[in-house]
């Protein structure tokens, strides 16, 4: 009969370093990334936290490069209907720059990468977008530790928050809804130092 693992021994230097460390990946090698190693990273975002521990979410994984692009392209025809429909957020949210660095071959949207993982939960449940993004902050850590790269897709979260074709699109089971979304892959180049960060704000009471 096995015995429940216990809590690793981790300094608090260790767990700083860790945190620190991590990094967005915006540049992506084109193979994709074995299951296991996906699902062993899900496996351990499953564990983040969620109020009253109501574990709300569930995932949509999209692999190949094939099926993203036809996502990215989704997106920036969406984009590029708003900025023509002059949506008031199209200017402050950039979507005109973004539609002509699309034009000019360059994807802002999913940065080439080999896999896009979609964090959703009920509509109705009032916890589910916190837990979703608490879900994919955990899921890249770990994804780091796998030696494996990630970047927040924030342009396919605002999309399918505010047009309800994409849920279609991407098989979306009814009620649900995208509040968190990774872009993933092994990283084309490797870096070593800790990213640059502003000072911290602070405010006692």
């Amino acid at each position: 009969m096995s015995r429940a693992r216990t809590a690793p021994d981790v300094s608090a230097e260790q767990v700083a370093d860790w945190l620190k460390s991590r990094r967005s990946i915006r540049a992506y090698r084109e193979t994709l990334v074995d299951r296991p190693l996906i699902e062993q990273a899900l496996e351990t975002a499953r564990f983040a936290p969620s109020g009253h521990n109501r574990q709300p979410v569930s995932w949509i994984v999209v692999s190949g490069r094939d099926k993203i692009s036809s996502l990215a392209s989704a997106v920036i025809e969406w984009m590029r209907n708003a900025v023509a429909g002059g949506y008031p957020a199209a200017a402050r949210l950039g979507f005109e720059g973004l539609v002509r660095r699309w034009d000019q071959g360059d994807d802002q949207i999913c940065r080439n990468a080999p896999h896009l993982l979609l964090a959703h939960g009920p509509q109705s449940d009032t916890i589910a977008p916190g837990s979703c993004i608490i879900a994919v902050t955990y899921l890249q850590l770990a994804a780091a530790g796998l030696g494996l790269g990630t970047c927040w897709a924030g342009y396919v979260m605002i999309a399918m928050g505010l047009e309800p074709a994409f849920a279609k699109l991407i098989g979306l089971p009814e009620g649900q809804q995208v509040y968190g979304a990774t872009l993933l892959g092994h990283a084309r180049y490797k870096y070593h130092a800790i990213p640059a960060r502003n000072e911290l704000r602070v405010e006692w009471r």
